[in-house]
């Protein structure tokens, strides 16, 4: 058995004080509300249960049946966790050395948009995992039209996925089926061409 590190064992007010701290004073932060929402967001970490505590006897309240009506967005704990697991993919994605080879891809990275980036795909999973309509980029299909992206570097986006999801303990079912809905999106974010 490992013993608990630190920031596992902070009260979920002290791992606030300690980020929010933490990121002003490093200067990570441009944008004092994206500040205030990726603290709350890192206070999930350890999946949707920590987002609201539950009796037991409310847990036992919903039916199996209920649980199954509910979104992706929703059996994901919403905005926070997806949030917190963004911010986590995105950070991999920008240092990736094999999607870094890809030139039109490096340019982006190189813009330093980052932030700004999380915005936009925390949005776009959270609405097309059932949540909120916030998604204001463009259709996937014309935002990846310049990068020419291949098969083998969607493939790396999937692994990079993969790994984020299990760092950040999500559920079989809901892993799945995010996987599935990023599989969907193959053919309109791979734009290379191929020689025949």
């Amino acid at each position: 058995m490992t013993e608990a590190t630190l920031y596992e064992r902070l009260s979920v007010g002290e791992k606030i004080r300690a980020f929010v701290t933490d990121t002003f004073t490093m200067g990570r932060c441009i944008l004092g509300s994206l500040c205030a929402v990726t603290a709350v967001a890192v206070l999930l970490l350890t999946g949707p249960a920590a987002a609201e505590e539950k009796s037991p006897a409310a847990a036992e309240e919903k039916s199996p049946a209920a649980a199954e009506e509910k979104s992706l967005y929703e059996r994901l704990g919403g905005v926070y966790p997806i949030a917190a697991t963004v911010d986590d993919l995105v950070d991999r994605l920008y240092v990736n050395g094999t999607l870094n080879a890809n030139p039109a891809v490096k340019a982006v990275h190189d813009r330093q948009g980052q932030a700004g980036f999380k915005v936009m795909v925390t949005n776009w999973v959270v609405e097309h995992t059932g949540g909120p309509k916030n998604y204001s980029g463009l259709p996937l299909d014309k935002a990846h039209a310049h990068l020419n992206i291949t098969n083998r570097e969607f493939d790396v986006v999937m692994n990079e996925c993969a790994t984020t999801f299990y760092k950040f303990n999500v559920p079989k079912k809901e892993m799945d089926d995010l996987m599935a809905l990023l599989e969907s999106y193959r053919s309109q974010v791979v734009t290379a061409v191929t020689a025949k």
